[in-house]
């Protein structure tokens, strides 16, 4: 069953968007905030001209009281839209977790199914496949004795703020490597990575 809609404004600054545009975005976004909120929430969209492409700005304000932010920019206003609406859903799945975190007095779900060595297995094949791939994007080895020794909850918290899908870390509990990960049922996915593993 489809939330209660409050308000969903869509206008071009100093630029004419046209219905389609405008019904396009109310209903994506519609859709999006709809997907983990059943609430009443209000929204502000504005598409301008920025260069030689567009920007859109959203804001999203949810009867908790939860307020969200994003903008996209892109070669045409409904790309510029569409990444709106991917910002939004991303936001949106991180507040509902917040939101069950707190309902269950948990912090995260653990993936036991995630072996260190299932995951070290797949990034190496995954790597090799790009590696034969023509037009593969650059594959860039990173160090693991810079990263930062922080716990668990600190790493939660500095993934949420920088919008990162995933986050790599030393446990200062264990002095292990940590992978936190954004998972698509909107948990977080947690690995500890046994180092011996990875020999």
């Amino acid at each position: 069953m489809l939330h209660r809609v409050s308000d969903v404004r869509v206008s071009g600054k100093n630029l004419d968007i046209g219905q389609s545009l405008r019904e396009q975005a109310q209903e994506r976004i519609s859709e999006a905030v709809a997907k983990y909120f059943e609430g009443g929430f209000s929204c502000r969209v504005t598409v301008e001209k920025e260069g030689t492409g567009f920007r859109t700005d959203c804001t999203v304000h949810l009867d908790t009281g939860a307020l969200m932010r994003v903008s996209g920019s892109a070669h045409d206003a409904y790309a510029s839209v569409s990444q709106v609406v991917e910002r939004i859903g991303k936001q949106m799945r991180r507040d509902k977790r917040k939101r069950t975190a707190h309902s269950n007095g948990r912090v995260l779900d653990f993936n036991e199914q995630s072996e260190p060595d299932i995951v070290r297995d797949q990034a190496i094949k995954s790597i090799e496949i790009a590696q034969n791939m023509g037009d593969a994007r650059p594959i860039v080895a990173e160090r693991v004795d810079g990263l930062d020794r922080i716990s668990l909850e600190d790493a939660i918290n500095r993934m949420e703020k920088s919008a990162l899908s995933s986050y790599v870390f030393r446990n200062m509990g264990t002095d292990r490597i940590n992978i936190l990960q954004d998972r698509t049922d909107g948990s977080i996915g947690w690995i500890d990575v046994a180092e011996k593993n990875l020999s």
